[in-house]
């Protein structure tokens, strides 16, 4: 099981786009403004068919879309429920034309930490499982980069679980990180918030690429 918590990064934040929340349905709207308000991004809210001009991301549900609308859109319908992954989603369309480096940090250990570094956003997570924190990398190298990049760390040795399950994985640029001083960074914060920052600092330290 995994905690999720999802932040825009100050130093490269993107630059400001215009967003419209269109939609009657209460529980998308509320999802909506939650993941817009978690990176930091404002909003103009609309009733559906009330558009004069285009925004850059419209955010509503399948019913509610304008007939014959083409624009960038992100529907109620796709998302996850998972609000890392959703963020990650919203991003990846709204800042479309931006061919930024996807870098995945990962802090193996009893607590897996992951940090994600993809257009101007990083976003975090941990997990008590190895196998679920692969598959959550697995879901993560879906989305279009110009390059893919996974730090590991190796001051635990169920890194190599890691990379043995991401080895096979195309396209991909696997790097080992030597751990030093990436948890004692975040020795004051508690429990998962510490793997996941020590996983922060891994994925911004290069690493030297496995021995085949």
């Amino acid at each position: 099981m995994g905690t999720a918590k999802s932040a825009v990064s100050s130093s490269s934040r993107p630059s400001v786009k215009k967003l419209f929340i269109a939609t009657t349905n209460g529980r998308a709207y509320y999802t909506f403004v939650t993941l817009l308000t978690n990176l930091g991004l404002k909003h103009k809210d609309l009733l559906p068919g009330q558009m004069t001009d285009a925004p850059d991301l419209l955010l509503t549900t399948r019913n509610e879309l304008p007939e014959g609308y083409t624009g960038e859109r992100l529907l109620y319908d796709d998302l996850t429920g998972e609000k890392d992954l959703d963020s990650l989603l919203l991003i990846s369309k709204l800042y479309k034309e931006r061919v930024d480096s996807l870098v995945i940090g990962v802090d193996p250990g009893g607590v897996t930490g992951i940090a994600i570094l993809y257009k101007g956003t990083v976003t975090f997570r941990t997990f008590a499982d190895a196998g679920s924190a692969v598959d959550y990398i697995r879901r993560v190298l879906g989305f279009i980069a110009a390059s893919k990049t996974v730090r590991l760390g190796t001051g635990d040795r169920r890194y190599v679980h890691f990379l043995s399950d991401l080895q096979e994985v195309r396209g991909v640029t696997l790097e080992l990180v030597d751990e030093s001083g990436t948890t004692s960074k975040g020795r004051a914060m508690k429990g998962g918030q510490r793997d996941a920052i020590a996983a922060l600092h891994i994925a911004r330290r290069r690493g030297k690429q496995p021995k085949s």
